[in-house]
């Protein structure tokens, strides 16, 4: 479980142009965590964090669980993680080994399996004190995002997170890969306050 101590700066939640003002303004720390099954989230992850402003600070942290269930092969990848994801469940993540607590803005994403989001995003989700954090959201599916970002929202809006912004991409092996790293990376650009 991450224990994240209560950010100071804010004593309360400060406005959306705040908040890009203080990425702006000052030295942000911009972290950029994403779980990747089968590398499409960590090669778009990736191309976010070197489509940011230097001025944003992206740091990336995959989210590993301590162990992968799903089989990386075959149907049963299908079956087993649309299982996990359809009945909700969570798994034990390896530690980040740093606190959220210094970063100003937080982008999560991760793929959409049945639907909904993974057991590793909800674990991260459900299991982080968001308290006062500016979080976006990044979805990335073949077919649809389904209820993926919604729920995302609602974990994070429950756990005290203000969602700055969220965003669905298609799959890089679908559709064309050029759009959908352009599209993040104009996201990117407009998330941590740079005009495009």
């Amino acid at each position: 479980m991450l224990n994240v101590p209560k950010d100071d700066r804010f004593a309360t939640c400060p406005s959306q142009n705040e908040m890009k003002d203080r990425l702006q303004t000052c030295h942000p720390l911009t972290l950029i965590a994403y779980y990747s099954f089968e590398g499409n989230c960590r090669a778009l992850a990736t191309h976010m964090a070197e489509a940011a402003p230097k001025t944003a600070n992206a740091k990336l942290a995959e989210l590993r669980p301590v162990e992968e269930t799903v089989p990386r092969n075959g149907f049963g990848k299908y079956l087993v993680g649309g299982k996990a994801a359809f009945f909700k469940q969570t798994t034990p993540l390896q530690p980040l080994g740093f606190s959220l607590r210094c970063f100003d803005l937080i982008i999560v994403g991760g793929p959409v399996w049945a639907y909904d989001i993974t057991p590793a995003i909800r674990q991260f989700l459900t299991q982080t004190n968001w308290h006062n954090k500016w979080v976006a959201l990044f979805a990335m599916h073949g077919g649809g995002k389904g209820r993926a970002l919604a729920t995302m929202r609602a974990l994070v809006e429950k756990r005290g997170g203000v969602i700055a912004d969220t965003a669905d991409f298609t799959d890089l092996r679908r559709g064309s890969p050029l759009d959908t790293r352009q599209r993040a990376a104009e996201w990117m650009k407009r998330l941590t306050g740079e005009t495009i």
